[in-house]
């Protein structure tokens, strides 16, 4: 399989970029393209379909092509992939919840490959992509690979939008299913960041919005825990100052998730977070590591280029609360994963990511990098 990789600033350079691929002797047959909401996605859609190339794609809070952290572009992988080893599929959660909607399209992945990858794309602000791993992961009734990641709108936090070539949605999925005995998927979720302090509970929580923990208010214990002490500057603040910096770790089955903190209630004294968790689970918070922990995640990804040393294409889900704490030293993190392939890789910054931890589990994550590669066998 080959793939070519390029940037844009407008939708027309988009027609420029597939005509010279041609000419370069590539026929593709599939597009991944990742942009910003000053995109007219109705425009890129007509381009692909005019080209008989099938899109997939979201919005971004943020472009990454091979070494390059960009910003209000797009960033395209165009593919010659075999129909027979591919089903493009976007669709409304309409009347469906997240999760029946996730379930159903597991089990269209099942129906569709005897062993199916997916990659995953999630539309919409206040989603619980918790239930879309949950329902994918049912519906197809086992663990695959399994990578993805929830649009951006520029940190606008109104409207984060997927799209296919005949479908654009605020309100649903796009899903990529590829036949894994035709291209090898591998890849892997990791973060970096340092757990501190002691393990905490949840002892109240409604959906999202973290009532109590350890049977305190919940905000009270993270002021207390982080000295803010009811500072006035961080009230009312999101992503910035909260989920960029004191994510929360989700102790689970051996391996741990992060949870970012996104809304401070100071009158109901909650933490809303940006997706679900349960009672009773433990927990410790943590805090934004230095430019080593950098370099650790760009190593801890080394063994996949021992395993997959010359994949076809790599493909990018980086957090933008991550973004937000590391700043342009996360450019560095950029250019070690391209630096172990060297080959088309394009990304995006996103509001969650999805991935297998190194345990092998599918889970999604916040402030997380998750990298997949794939490789026509």
């Amino acid at each position: 399989m080959q793939s070519i990789s390029f940037a844009v600033s407008n939708h027309q350079e988009f027609q420029e970029n597939i005509q010279k691929a041609r000419e370069n002797g590539l026929n593709p047959t599939l597009a991944i393209v990742f942009a910003s909401t000053d995109f007219e996605i109705e425009a890129i859609q007509k381009v692909f379909t005019e080209n008989k190339i099938d899109l997939f794609g979201c919005t971004t809070a943020g472009e990454i092509l091979d070494k390059q952290v960009l910003d209000q572009s797009a960033v395209c992988l165009l593919l010659d992939l075999k129909k027979s080893a591919y089903k493009l599929l976007a669709t409304d959660h309409g009347g469906h919840s997240v999760y029946k909607t996730s379930f159903l399209l597991g089990q269209e992945a099942k129906k569709s490959f005897s062993e199916p990858g997916i990659l995953l794309l999630s539309g919409g602000v206040a989603v619980n992509a918790d239930e879309i791993v949950m329902g994918v992961k049912d519906g197809v009734g086992r663990e695959i690979p399994f990578y993805g990641g929830q649009a951006g709108d520029d940190l606008h936090l109104k409207e984060t939008v997927v799209f296919s070539n005949n479908l654009k949605t605020s309100n649903g999925l796009a899903c990529l299913f590829l036949d894994t005995e035709i291209v090898e998927i591998k890849g892997m979720a990791t973060s970096g960041w340092e757990a501190i302090g002691g393990e905490n509970t949840v002892t109240e929580v409604v959906g999202n919005v973290l009532h109590g923990i350890n049977d305190e208010p919940a905000l009270d214990v993270f002021l207390k825990h982080f000295g803010f002490f009811d500072n006035t500057e961080i009230r009312g603040s999101a992503i910035t100052s909260l989920s960029a910096q004191y994510p929360l770790q989700i102790v689970k089955d051996g391996y741990t998730v992060l949870r970012s903190p996104v809304l401070a209630d100071f009158d109901n004294r909650t933490l809303t977070l940006s997706t679900g968790v349960e009672m009773g689970q433990k927990f410790r918070f943590s805090i934004a590591p230095g430019f080593e922990v950098l370099e650790k995640t760009v190593a801890e990804f080394s063994h996949l280029q021992q395993q997959t040393p010359n994949p076809d294409a790599v493909i990018l889900f980086s957090c933008k609360g991550r973004h937000a704490a590391f700043g342009p030293l996360l450019e560095e993190e950029i250019d070690g994963l391209y630096n172990h392939w060297n080959t088309p890789m394009i990304g995006f910054f996103s509001y969650g990511e999805i991935g297998n931890t190194p345990s092998g589990v599918c889970e999604f994550h916040n402030e997380t990098c998750s990298l997949v590669l794939l490789r026509e066998k």
